[in-house]
């Protein structure tokens, strides 16, 4: 059986209450026909109102926001912790200096302080008449030590770094070789020879002093034509010229300037050449000015001896100990090394003239 309520449709008081739903309908029947009334009327929005509208719906009605339906790495919250975070292992280094010494002297290794003996006077030979006695000219001697002096660096790492960053003690063992170099070579060039290495500058042959050419190039292609002609034969055919790269590119100036009709300056398969000779570079040979003497030119190998103590290898010693205390393994790396001018004249030296 149906049980009738006043709030039953099917009942009285139900079909009241249809009635009012029926009124309401109507009135909004109405309302919507004044609305399109207009129906047929062409209205042409503009972009800003297209654009405002969208974003209201994008904004899920509410101005001023704008729904974001996709993960994003962009907002940690919305997906960016997810996101992995790469570090490559290999470090570039800073590029070293040039430094050609050791490429071109003779390098040795040392147990001790070692006398190297040199001829300071040839012997000579006279004519000799016949029932004569001969004539006893015997060279003469002298001798410079090879020493051996220390330098070198400390790196200290924590051990949290030393663990977690693996590549990095053999970048830093790396690095502080580049820095044995640009110490060492200073020394070969210029050093003093007392507590250092003895340099070439001033040590060897003073070959020749040139003017610069007519076009103003401090060196000259004429120049280091002089420069092999200073340099005995027999030093030739293992000769090789060395300067500054900034010097190199002023010769190479001259040569398109000074009506030069071959080819002095040339490279092959990545090794400059002039007058057919090796260039090596040093980044501590002099810059090209009035007075100084940017290019050495000789046989090296016969003309400077390096000695390095022990072993030609940069010494590297890990310390966990130390400074354990601290939370720190420290590095040391070093080499004992001296270099001496053997024969003065086997390396000759380009001046450019004061004045």
């Amino acid at each position: 059986m149906l049980d009738w309520h006043a709030d039953n449709p099917y009942s009285g008081g139900g079909r009241c209450a249809l009635q009012k739903q029926n009124d309401q309908t109507e009135i909004k029947g109405a309302s919507m026909n004044r609305q399109f009334s207009n129906v047929g009327t062409s209205k042409k929005l503009s972009a800003q109102y297209a654009n405002a509208f969208t974003s209201w719906l994008r904004g899920a009605g509410n101005p001023g926001t704008e729904m974001m339906a996709a993960l994003n790495e962009g907002s940690n919250p919305a997906g960016g912790f997810a996101v992995p975070v790469i570090v490559d292992g290999q470090i570039v280094p800073l590029a070293p200096i040039d430094a050609g010494v050791r490429s071109l002297a003779t390098v040795i290794t040392t147990t001790s302080d070692m006398k190297v003996p040199f001829e300071t006077t040839a012997a000579t030979a006279t004519a000799k008449p016949e029932a004569s006695a001969f004539v006893a000219v015997s060279p003469a001697f002298g001798s410079f030590t090879l020493s051996a002096f220390m330098a070198g660096g400390q790196n200290d790492l924590t051990f949290e770094i030393f663990q977690d960053a693996k590549t990095l003690p053999g970048f830093v063992i790396g690095d502080m070789l580049r820095a044995q170099q640009n110490i060492e070579e200073p020394w070969f060039i210029s050093g003093t020879g007392v507590g250092q290495p003895q340099g070439l500058l001033g040590n060897v042959g003073a070959g020749v002093t040139e003017e610069p050419d007519s076009a103003g190039n401090l060196v000259t292609i004429n120049g280091a034509s002089d420069l092999i002609g200073s340099l005995n034969s027999e030093y030739l055919p293992n000769a090789a010229f060395l300067m500054n790269r900034a010097t190199a590119t002023i010769l190479r100036k001259a040569q398109t300037v000074g009506g030069v009709f071959y080819q002095a300056w040339t490279r092959e398969n990545g090794v400059d050449y002039l007058h057919g000779f090796r260039v090596a570079y040093s980044a501590s040979m002099p810059t090209a000015v009035r007075g100084a003497t940017p290019i050495l030119f000789g046989d090296f190998e016969r003309g400077y001896l390096i000695g390095d103590r022990g072993s030609s290898d940069l010494a590297v010693k890990m310390l966990d100990q130390t400074k354990a205390l601290q939370g720190l393994v420290s590095i040391l790396t070093y080499r004992r090394t001296d270099g001496r001018v053997r024969r003065p004249d086997a390396i000759q030296s380009y001046t450019i003239a004061a004045s």
